[in-house]
């Protein structure tokens, strides 16, 4: 029972990139031919940055953003997996 509670949270991501391709046409053709599409040189030049990507306190922010997602999103959920499953089954 926990490996398809895994699996459906694991399934969020398709879900929601299959709604951002069906809403935004242009961003599968991006996804699929990313060479024609020049959309990666915009990450090369510093003039398409976010300004608050150059200063200090926007550094701090974006990090610590970054640090969170990754923690819930890869620790705790899957760790909650099994004690909801559990409290499911009973």
């Amino acid at each position: 029972m926990n490996y398809v509670a895994y699996a459906g949270v694991l399934e969020i991501d398709n879900v929601y990139m299959a709604t951002q391709k069906a809403k935004y046409k242009k961003l599968g053709e991006i996804i699929n031919k990313p060479d024609e599409s020049n959309y990666l040189q915009l990450f090369k030049n510093s003039k398409f940055h976010h300004e608050n990507k150059s200063s200090p306190l926007g550094i701090f922010l974006l990090s610590v953003g970054r640090f969170t997602y990754k923690w819930v999103y890869f620790y705790l959920l899957p760790m909650l997996v099994v004690p909801v499953g559990i409290m499911g089954w009973q």
